[in-house]
């Protein structure tokens, strides 16, 4: 079969139809964006609301919040061959250690699984909202995937600050 497969770990599906606008705006842009380019084959994502989220917008969803779903969410993500991280906040501890490792986990296993790995619009925020192990851990991630596109100059220099090199921003 030939093109490209694509896991984008976005959060605007999380919810299915009831995720916050914000997110789905992200996600709806992601999804046009990629349908638009010539080759891609399949589009892998997570959903809430598996049934409503592939029906509406044509791609593969898996729900990681039930272990079958988690399992074939890790599936997916060993056969894409690009992983997109985000848009939107994906680096803080300020609400939750966790919502940065659920940010991360598609960057890891990209690593893990020696697939192209890129963030796409991700939000950095500054190091007084990220724990000293979020900071690691972020640093450690980020610095291994291809690139890294940030949202806005706060998150670039936020980046910078985090360690991330340059040339990976």
């Amino acid at each position: 079969m030939n093109g490209v497969s694509i896991f984008t770990a976005s959060w605007g599906q999380l919810e299915g139809k009831y995720s916050n606008m914000g997110d789905l705006i992200i996600f709806e842009a992601v999804i046009r964006m990629l349908r638009s380019m010539p080759g891609v084959r399949e589009i892998y994502c997570y959903s809430g609301d598996v049934e409503y989220t592939d029906r509406k917008y044509g791609v593969s969803s898996q729900n990681p919040f039930k272990v079958k779903g988690l399992l074939k969410t890790v599936r997916n993500i060993r056969r894409a061959d690009i992983v997109l991280l985000g848009g939107g906040e994906l680096i803080q501890t300020k609400s939750s250690f966790l919502y940065l490792i659920a940010n991360l986990a598609p960057g890891m296993l990209s690593i893990l699984f020696k697939r192209k790995c890129l963030a796409i619009g991700a939000g950095i925020a500054d190091s007084k909202e990220i724990s000293g192990i979020g900071k690691v851990l972020a640093r450690f991630v980020l610095n291994r995937i291809e690139k890294v596109c940030v949202r806005d100059r706060a998150s670039l220099q936020n980046g910078l600050a985090l360690g991330l090199k340059r040339e990976k921003v």
